[in-house]
């Protein structure tokens, strides 16, 4: 769903949560019968992280991302047939999460655009063997494209 023609979204509280979202599009594509492919992002998580925002706010952004996991995940539990990957297509803010002695944990950053540090890239479900170790974004690219076209059992 598109809810604003930005990226930001003016409230977020006007908007349906990413994981009622993630819910509504799984009931939705599991009625076709050859299978699907979906993708889900927050894009919060980038926005907070071009803005520098404190580590509060990023947390917050996590949460809701952590939870659309969640509902994807307790798809695949009942089909579990289903590969799900979760990464990022880039690092933003080159954030660094400090934890000062006898206070909160601090975000800090050294830019407010992409850095080159590396993104986490998680997988599980028929064909998650194949994003193990380092992989570019072309190569994540190219297994996903494999895996709608052949199925994630050919990426074995």
């Amino acid at each position: 769903g598109l809810f604003a023609d930005s990226t930001t979204f003016p409230d977020k509280h006007l908007r349906p949560s990413l994981p009622d979202m993630a819910r509504a599009a799984l009931t939705i594509l599991d009625r076709n019968p050859r299978g699907f492919f979906l993708l889900l992002e927050n894009e919060d998580t980038d926005d907070l992280n071009h803005d520098n925002q404190p580590f509060d706010a990023l947390v917050e952004g996590m949460r809701e991302l952590d939870e659309m996991i969640a509902v994807a995940l307790d798809y695949q539990q009942r089909n579990p047939e289903t590969l799900i990957v979760v990464v990022g297509d880039h690092e933003t803010g080159g954030l660094m999460v400090t934890l000062p002695r006898g206070e909160a944990p601090r975000a800090t950053f050294s830019t407010r655009g992409h850095s080159s540090s590396m993104v986490p890239l998680f997988a599980g479900g028929p064909g998650a063997d194949a994003f193990r170790g380092w992989l570019r974004n072309e190569e994540v690219g190219q297994l996903l494209m494999r895996a709608v076209t052949e199925g994630p059992a050919h990426l074995q």
